[in-house]
């Protein structure tokens, strides 16, 4: 799997337009917008599913913010799962990346067949996210991939 890792300076939690511009048209629309930057004060981590630039993948990203003092650097890891009635599924994609005073954002390619959870009708898929003294469950983005 070809995973990329990204840095955000601190409280910049832009992302390109061409992401969002990008997503598949099934996507719910509040899966593919994120605005200018977390409350300030307060943790959140949100998930966006786009185009790649490869093919039969998607570009999953996860950004975030983890509020209070904390290091300059703080680890910051993602497991996918699909959201399912009883009990939901390990996507088997974990991606580690870097919080830079508390703001990340990483992304990885993902191919569609992982994100295609549930073989017939509409997939969806969340992300956990973890950091030392955080842990936070994402928006599930819903798309038939």
């Amino acid at each position: 799997m070809n995973t990329r890792r990204g840095l955000l300076a601190a409280g910049a939690l832009a992302l390109p337009v061409a992401l969002a511009v990008a997503a598949p048209a099934s996507a719910s629309a509040s899966s593919t917008r994120l605005g200018i930057g977390p409350t300030p004060g307060t943790s959140q981590a949100n998930l966006l599913v786009g185009a790649s630039q490869l093919p039969g993948q998607y570009e999953v990203v996860v950004v975030g913010h983890i509020a209070g003092p904390g290091p300059f650097y703080t680890p910051v890891t993602f497991e996918l799962f699909g959201d399912d009635p009883l009990i939901d599924d390990d996507l088997g994609v974990s991606v580690s990346g870097i919080a830079v005073q508390g703001s990340f954002h990483i992304s990885t390619d993902v191919p569609r067949s992982v994100l295609n959870e549930d073989r017939a009708g509409t997939d969806e898929v969340y992300a956990h996210v973890t950091a030392p003294g955080f842990s936070a469950t994402t928006n599930v983005v819903s798309a038939n991939f």
